[in-house]
Protein backbone atom coordinates (compact mmCIF):
# COMPACT_ATOMS: atom_id res chain seq x y z
CA UNK A 1 0.00 0.00 0.00
CA UNK A 2 1.09 3.21 -0.92
CA UNK A 3 0.81 6.38 1.65
CA UNK A 4 -0.23 9.19 0.15
CA UNK A 5 -0.24 13.26 0.62
CA UNK A 6 -2.89 14.12 3.02
CA UNK A 7 -4.03 10.76 4.71
CA UNK A 8 -5.18 8.80 1.49
CA UNK A 9 -3.43 5.59 0.05
CA UNK A 10 -3.39 3.39 -2.58
CA UNK A 11 -2.71 -0.37 -3.94
CA UNK A 12 -0.45 -0.17 -7.09
CA UNK A 13 -0.77 -3.43 -8.97
CA UNK A 14 1.85 -3.92 -11.71
CA UNK A 15 5.64 -5.22 -12.00
CA UNK A 16 8.06 -3.91 -9.80
CA UNK A 17 11.54 -4.79 -11.34
CA UNK A 18 13.05 -4.53 -14.55
CA UNK A 19 12.94 -7.94 -16.62
CA UNK A 20 16.03 -10.23 -16.55
CA UNK A 21 17.96 -10.45 -19.34
CA UNK A 22 19.99 -14.11 -20.33
CA UNK A 23 23.19 -14.16 -18.91
CA UNK A 24 24.29 -15.95 -21.80
CA UNK A 25 23.27 -13.44 -25.04
CA UNK A 26 22.35 -11.25 -22.80
CA UNK A 27 19.34 -10.20 -25.30
CA UNK A 28 16.54 -11.86 -24.47
CA UNK A 29 14.55 -12.17 -21.15
CA UNK A 30 15.10 -15.26 -19.09
CA UNK A 31 12.69 -17.80 -18.93
CA UNK A 32 15.00 -21.05 -17.13
CA UNK A 33 17.86 -20.91 -14.76
CA UNK A 34 20.60 -23.19 -15.16
CA UNK A 35 20.28 -26.33 -13.34
CA UNK A 36 24.16 -27.71 -13.46
CA UNK A 37 25.47 -28.93 -9.97
CA UNK A 38 26.99 -25.76 -7.92
CA UNK A 39 26.85 -26.71 -4.20
CA UNK A 40 27.03 -23.41 -2.50
CA UNK A 41 26.50 -21.32 -5.32
CA UNK A 42 23.44 -19.75 -6.50
CA UNK A 43 20.36 -19.30 -4.00
CA UNK A 44 21.22 -21.86 -1.53
CA UNK A 45 19.40 -24.35 -4.42
CA UNK A 46 23.19 -26.21 -4.96
CA UNK A 47 22.85 -25.40 -8.50
CA UNK A 48 24.68 -22.69 -10.87
CA UNK A 49 20.74 -20.66 -11.11
CA UNK A 50 22.08 -18.11 -13.92
CA UNK A 51 19.54 -17.07 -15.82
CA UNK A 52 18.59 -18.42 -19.85
CA UNK A 53 16.31 -17.95 -22.07
CA UNK A 54 14.63 -20.61 -24.29
CA UNK A 55 17.22 -19.86 -27.03
CA UNK A 56 20.55 -20.23 -24.58
CA UNK A 57 19.63 -23.30 -22.59
CA UNK A 58 20.78 -26.66 -23.67
CA UNK A 59 18.02 -29.04 -22.37
CA UNK A 60 19.55 -32.04 -20.88
CA UNK A 61 16.70 -33.65 -19.40
CA UNK A 62 12.84 -33.38 -18.73
CA UNK A 63 12.80 -29.49 -16.63
CA UNK A 64 16.57 -29.77 -16.69
CA UNK A 65 18.81 -26.59 -18.48
CA UNK A 66 22.48 -25.98 -18.46
CA UNK A 67 24.21 -22.72 -19.37
CA UNK A 68 25.66 -22.89 -22.93
CA UNK A 69 29.36 -23.41 -21.40
CA UNK A 70 28.64 -26.03 -18.73
CA UNK A 71 27.67 -29.34 -20.71
CA UNK A 72 30.82 -28.45 -22.26
CA UNK A 73 32.56 -28.80 -19.06
CA UNK A 74 30.76 -32.01 -17.83
CA UNK A 75 32.10 -33.67 -20.90
CA UNK A 76 35.66 -32.35 -20.91
CA UNK A 77 37.72 -35.72 -19.47
CA UNK A 78 38.74 -34.94 -15.05
CA UNK A 79 42.00 -33.41 -14.96
CA UNK A 80 41.80 -31.22 -17.47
Amino acid sequence: MLKLPGGGAAIVCGGRGRRKLCSACRKNESTKECDYPAPGVGHNTGTCDKALCAGCAVSVGPNLDHCPSHPKAAEAPSGE
